[in-house]
């Protein structure tokens, strides 16, 4: 890393006394392109974002009606409506390509916005004076933190107009270029509610210069008054300025019910995302870097800094606002910094990070490409995709629209973008899809998700009576005992199921129709017990178990769509339903479930669902899988070692069993049941070889724990007739 150029904080530079050398050069560069093929990457990915669908019905309604739109809540809080006019131009310019050109137009619009986001960032700190080298490191920091939020909302196009604010002001605010501000800041007030940030970024730029001594107050004066006036271009007028004060409510977290991600600190979370824990250590590295380097980037540019990282230290939201900030501003205080230091550390410092940044931009191409990170990640997403959208819910609300469903439904927040993507305004939401429902609805849906089996039956008749719901959708993970509760409920038959959600229609209601015509349909389609089906589970079993894991280069493809299924199945009880989620996935894994984070989780449901059946083989191989995961607990361990012991016997291998259990038997600390349990299946194992005296003894501990039932003593009475005779 090497300083190019010493900045002023005016845009003016001097370079260097010399030149950094070709290879040091070469190799920032290098780096520099490894992570901005990153940043397209990511920026290719499916979309997914639920909130897309909110966005689109609202362009869809702005198009048709646009002066009515101040009146219509689609499941808000009518408090709320303050925001009605926004989003409109981004709402409508989203509709329009989803409509007009399908999903390939908003996948290209996310790469431009976040490609010409981090380009203005590289570009502003090359100017700055800032080496590739360092420009990369802080490329690399800056996606890791904020790649999060390159998603399809009007953040993304907020991130861009902010860097561009930010360009005017670090090299024209003395300049003419600087009333571009106002043309900026009229398409920001259409585009998002983050308009209100520029008129704050001009005053600390203001508040530097005349810190560093530079009294050109008047001119920043014209151009924040002339920025106020602008921002009241609004089908709103002033009132986009009550949004701002919505906004604030919200930053505070007065205006929701119960704690959102997003809005909480990122030092405050308890569920932190990887970008959450990059933030956590890089900004207090970056703020340090600006601080020692202020003379290079200038008082304004550090105000500017300090700011997003306070913002971004406040509400998990905006740590991106502070990842792209840092891009263009940190890399020219780094460079600085380094060049303070002494030699033999300034030539560690100057080689070790860009080579590092290096490999690991490198690692995240290969990555992306070969679906390893998403896998790690946890996300059913694809690198690069530009088909239709992945949403939860997508299908299930689909279904809502093609079979004509009548509401009310009942869902939750996370299901209204997709309802109102596919139904419009034909349905209205129960809940708002941003988190801001009315607060009746809100305490509703905050008591069914804290039910349990036993509480599920009696809340869900009271929401029934309260709101007349005439059909629930509802995935597997959000509220697992309605689903319970539903799944068993002969009042609320199930008429749809995917990888996603499920759909329930009352019984006798406004959707006869589609009971008669679904219902049927997916009872027959089912699955009904198969050994047949059991035995090839079986053997996919012990294909995947005996096979090697995939080279760290090779594609890999999870089935997200059978993972779905499975999950559903386990949630409402159906081992038969489950066999059938898990041989598909089993089939079409091609090594990608060694990579899964879910491995364990999966191998033990499939040891549940072939509990009942006679696949032996399967069963103890599952067993000793699930014995070697360092994740799996000593309680449970015991247990299945005790199950492996049992499915021992049936393969005839008899003779492994004692010396596998006896430990289990005779050790206090196992607990009375397992020990009971294992002297049983010891029992089973001597007699299994002929040693009637041997097992009546077994038996004889067993009983002695105090855990023996009907069937070890029937078992011992005849034991006892045997030995005696």
């Amino acid at each position: 890393m090497s300083a190019r150029m010493t900045s002023t904080g005016t845009g003016a530079a001097t370079p260097p006394p010399s030149a950094a050398p070709g290879l040091e050069r070469r190799l920032g560069t290098a780096a520099l392109a490894a992570w901005l093929a990153v940043a397209v990457l990511v920026a290719l990915a499916s979309i997914n974002d639920p909130d897309l669908g909110f966005h689109i019905a609202w362009g869809r309604i702005l198009g048709d009606h646009f002066h009515e739109a101040k009146a219509i809540t689609l499941g808000q809080d009518p408090s709320v409506t303050v925001y009605a006019y926004s989003y409109w131009l981004y709402q409508r310019l989203v509709a329009v390509l989803y409509d007009h050109l399908g999903p390939w137009s908003l996948v290209l619009l996310r790469l431009a916005l976040v490609v010409g986001t981090l380009g203005i960032g590289v570009l502003a700190a090359r100017r700055l004076g800032a080496g590739a080298a360092a420009c990369a490191v802080l490329l690399a920091a800056g996606i890791l933190i904020a790649h999060e939020r390159f998603v399809d909302r009007p953040d993304v196009l907020s991130h861009l107009l902010w860097m561009a604010a930010l360009w005017i002001l670090l090299f024209h605010r003395h300049r003419r270029g600087v009333w571009l501000l106002v043309p900026l800041e009229l398409l920001w007030v259409n585009t998002h509610v983050y308009f209100s940030l520029l008129p704050l970024l001009v005053a600390a730029f203001a508040l530097g210069d005349r810190i560093d001594g530079r009294r050109q107050l008047r001119r920043a004066g014209m151009v924040l008054g002339a920025l106020v006036l602008v921002s009241m271009a609004n089908p709103a007028g002033p009132g986009a300025w009550g949004a701002q004060l919505k906004m604030m409510g919200l930053a505070a977290g007065q205006a929701f019910p119960v704690p959102i991600q997003e809005m909480i600190s990122p030092y405050a979370t308890h569920r932190p995302f990887f970008s959450t824990w990059v933030f956590r250590f890089a900004m207090p590295i970056c703020v340090a870097l600006g601080v020692a380097a202020r003379r290079r980037i200038g008082t304004g540019a550090l105000l500017t800094l300090l700011f997003a990282a306070a913002l971004g230290a406040f509400a998990q939201r905006a740590v991106s606002l502070f990842a792209v900030t840092a891009i263009a501003l940190v890399p020219a205080a780094l460079d600085g910094v380094i060049g303070r230091t002494p030699v033999r550390s300034s030539r560690v410092l100057r080689w070790g990070p860009p080579v590092l940044v290096l490999l690991l931009g490198l690692a995240g191409v290969t990555g992306l490409l070969n679906g390893r990170i998403l896998l790690w990640q946890d996300k059913p997403l694809r690198v690069p995709d530009l088909g239709p959208p992945r949403m939860t819910a997508l299908g299930a609300a689909r279904f809502l629209r093609t079979e004509n469903v009548q509401g009310p439904v009942f869902h939750t927040p996370v299901s209204a973008g997709p309802i109102l993507l596919e139904n419009g305004t034909r349905l209205t939401p129960f809940m708002d899809a941003r988190w801001l429902p009315t607060r009746p609805a809100c305490a509703l849906f905050l008591q069914l998700s804290a039910a349990t089996d036993s509480t599920a039956a009696g809340l869900w008749a009271q929401a029934e009576s309260a709101y007349g719901f005439e059909a629930v959708l509802v995935d597997p993970y959000e509220m697992p005992a309605l689903l319970h509760h539903l799944a068993l409920d002969p009042a609320w038959p199930l008429v749809y199921y995917d990888d996603g959600a499920a759909v329930f229609c009352r019984q006798g209601g406004r959707n006869a129709a589609v009971i008669a015509r679904c219902g049927p349909v997916l009872e027959a389609r089912w699955a009904r017990t198969d050994t047949l089906r059991e035995a090839a589970l079986g053997a996919e079993v012990l294909r995947f178990l005996g096979s090697r894991p995939p080279s760290l280069l090779a594609r890999l493809s999870f089935p997200w769509d059978s993972f779905g299924r499975a999950n559903f199945a386990l949630q409402v009880r159906s081992r038969t339903e489950a066999q059938v989620a898990y041989l598909d996935l089993f089939r079409r894994q091609h090594g990608s479930l060694h990579a899964s984070r879910h491995r364990r989780d999966i191998l033990g449901n499939t040891l549940w669902c072939l509990g009942e059946s006679r696949q032996w083989e399967a069963r103890a191989a599952l067993c000793a899988a699930l014995i070697g995961s360092d994740r799996t607990t000593r309680g449970r361990r015991l247990q299945l070692r005790i199950l492996r012991a049992e499915a021992l016997l049936h393969l005839a291998r008899a003779a492994e069993v004692e010396p596998d259990l006896r430990p289990i038997a005779e050790d206090p600390g196992s607990g009375a049941d397992l020990r009971a349990w294992a002297w049983e299946v010891i029992a089973s194992a001597r007699e299994a070889e002929g040693d009637d005296a041997g097992a009546l003894q077994a038996l004889a501990a067993c009983r002695s724990l105090g855990a023996a039932g009907p069937a070890v003593e029937a078992r011992t009475a005849e034991l006892k007739r045997r030995v005696g005779s």
